[in-house]
């Protein structure tokens, strides 16, 4: 089981893993996190926010998303378990399947 609290992921009740940002949401995918940062948390960056990383228990980062648009307000602000992938939302309407061992976008959808 992993939990999370603020910014902070736990993997089995073992020694907690501070990450960069607020944490929105966390999937298990096998014994990984994959994790989406508020999307606020990338205001005022000079690059793409790319708010949505897998972790391994270690606290390692395995990957960052990436995103279906090359602005720099694009961002996630939602994720969900999707077949065999995560389904995303972002700040520019777009509907995205992300493959879980990649982070690659494997299907947009513009919805606006």
């Amino acid at each position: 089981m992993i939990t999370y609290e603020e910014n902070t992921i736990t993997f089995n009740g073992s020694v907690p893993h501070e990450l960069p940002h607020l944490i929105l949401d966390l999937i298990e995918v096998d014994d990984d996190a994959v994790v989406l940062f508020h999307p606020d948390a990338g205001l005022g960056m000079s690059e793409q926010f790319r708010n949505i990383c897998r972790y391994s228990p270690h606290g390692v980062k395995v990957w960052e998303c990436e995103l279906p648009t090359d602005k720099r307000m694009d961002a996630y602000y939602q994720m969900s378990p999707c077949g065999s992938g995560i389904k995303a939302q972002s700040v520019c309407s777009y509907d995205c399947i992300l493959d879980k061992h990649s982070g690659v976008i494997v299907e947009k959808e513009f919805y606006k």
